[in-house]
This record gives structure tokens, sequence and C-alpha cells, in this order.
């Protein structure tokens, strides 16, 4: 869960909307400070749930409480199905900002309005995107291939992933692993290598990043039906190929899916979570390949 200030600081004050996934749910959201009032503002246009209507309407029952109480002459600036926007002081707006994000994630709160065949179109035309071509050579090295984004085609991927979550799940394996290492040449590494199909020791995708915070990232990638759950075993086989990566090497096991229960907890794999070992799971990767269109800052975003 993200918080007021960290969208705030994330979207330079409200200049650049954030994109979030939750639970197959997306939505942009912005945060601004100006004058000792807080700006909050919630786009689920491209959610494809809306917020029920009753739920509109308690929210700006709500608010004007909220303005009647303390003497706030601000009133909602907008509240429909699809944006939720409101000005409130300073000092109330990361509670405010907590209690509209938990507004929106709630299930019961949403209701969808895309009908099944519309998501399955979009998960061909996923499919086709990065068919087409998401990536460009840039030479041969040791490891496999330099490549290098097509932005335009990028944009469409990120445009159908807030459409449909889901629509990872008609990729192939390879596709995915496309996807991947187009999402770290698209937020900045300096070099991105995309290894071979086969003997790629473990390997999918090399992000490198050069200069002060220097970080080398090995990404092993699991394009797995919702169901089938990456294993402990699977992350301990990561964390053997990250032991032979030069120091300073960083590993992440991404999925589709989602990791088994206890995974975290493992005596062998908690203590690298955080600082040499990240897993990421399907809801967090959508999540994480959407905002890289939304925030400047997308390594770390993606690392």
């Amino acid at each position: 869960m993200a918080g007021f200030e960290e969208v705030r600081s994330r979207s330079k004050n409200g200049k650049l909307p954030l994109g979030f996934v939750v639970d197959g749910r997306q939505f942009t959201c912005l945060a601004r400070v100006f004058r000792g009032k807080a700006l909050i503002d919630f786009d689920l246009f491209r959610g494809n749930h809306d917020l029920r209507e009753e739920v509109c309407d308690e929210l700006f029952r709500q608010h004007v409480d909220y303005c009647a109480l303390h003497g706030f002459r601000n009133r909602f600036r907008g509240c429909s199905k699809t944006s939720i926007m409101l000005d409130v002081r300073a000092e109330h707006a990361e509670r405010w900002f907590d209690h509209i994000w938990n507004v929106v994630t709630n299930t019961e709160n949403l209701e969808r309005i895309r009908c099944e065949l519309l998501a399955e179109h979009f998960a061909k035309k996923l499919g086709r995107v990065v068919t087409a071509g998401i990536l460009k050579p840039r030479g041969k090295v040791k490891e496999g291939t330099l490549i290098q984004v097509v932005a335009p085609a990028w944009k469409s991927v990120t445009e159908i992933l807030q459409f449909d979550c889901h629509a990872l799940y008609r990729l192939s394996g390879r596709q995915l692993e496309e996807l991947i290492a187009a999402a770290y040449a698209r937020v900045g590494f300096d070099r991105v290598i995309l290894t071979p199909r086969s003997g790629d020791h473990g390997r999918d995708v090399i992000a490198e990043k050069d200069g002060i915070g220097a970080v080398r990232i090995v990404v092993q990638v699991k394009a797995y039906a919702a169901k089938n759950l990456v294993s402990a075993d699977e992350v301990r086989s990561l964390i053997g190929v990250h032991v032979s990566e030069p120091a300073g090497t960083k590993a992440i096991l991404t999925t589709t899916s989602d990791f088994a229960p206890r995974v975290r907890q493992a005596p062998n794999i908690a203590p690298l979570l955080g600082t040499s070992l990240q897993l990421i799971n399907g809801s967090e990767l959508v999540e994480k390949l959407v905002q890289t269109e939304y925030s400047k800052r997308g390594i770390a975003i993606l690392s």
C-alpha cells in the first residue's frame, strides 16, 4: 500500500500520475501540497472497474462533514464512478489518502464494467504487440543479445495491461522474458541482455547500470498459470545462480503466478530478501510494468 507522502514524492508533488495495480484492478493517483492544502486525485478510468454509486455518495458525505467540522471551505473537486479528487488540510492528507486507497482497492466497493470477451481481445492484442516486436537488437555479447526497447510498442503494452492485467497469462515464456527485458531498457539501464532460450544458466534477463550506485541484476522468469505456484526449491535454484555471479549482483525471480506459502519465511531465503534477492509475483509484476510509464524513477521500481 502506498501512502500520501510516498506518492507525492514520486509524482513530483502532483506533476506526474503514478499507475498502480492492486488485486487485478488498475488506477492512477497523484498527491500535491500547496499553501497548506493537499490535493488527492484517484483515477479509475482504465481499471475495468467502477466505483459503486452508493460508495461515491458516501465519500461525498464524509468530505462535507469533514469540511464542516474543520471550517474548511474547499469542497469536492469531483467524485464519479471513475474519479475521486478532493482537497483537505495538509495535516490530514495521509489519513484521507489511506481511506480512499482502501475504498478503491476493496472489491466490494467496485463493479466490473468490461465483459470477458473484451478481456480476451486485450489478451490477444498483447500477444500481437509482443510478437510484432517490442525489442531491437543492439549486438551480441557473450551472455546473449543486447537489446533496446521500441517505445511506441512498449506504450501499447502498458495501456493493454491497464485494461486487463490477466493478459500476461496469454504470453509464452519467451514473450514474457522479452517483455521484462524491455521494461529494464525502458527505465534506463545502460545494458540489458536477453539470454538465449537454452544454455542461459538460469538467467533469462541481465540488466546493468553504471556509475554511482552501479548495479547488475539477474532475472529469472517463470511464466506460470495462476494456480501453479513457485516453490522454495525453485527460489533456492536462483540463489545458487546468484552465488556464481560477480559481487554486487542482485537476483530477481519474477512470475506471473505467485510463490508457495511460507517461501519468503524459509530460513535460507528470508535473510536474502531485500538485499541480494527479490521475489515478484504476478500482481506486483503488472504494477511495476505499468508504473514504468508513470515514474521517472523506474529503476527503483524494477530493482
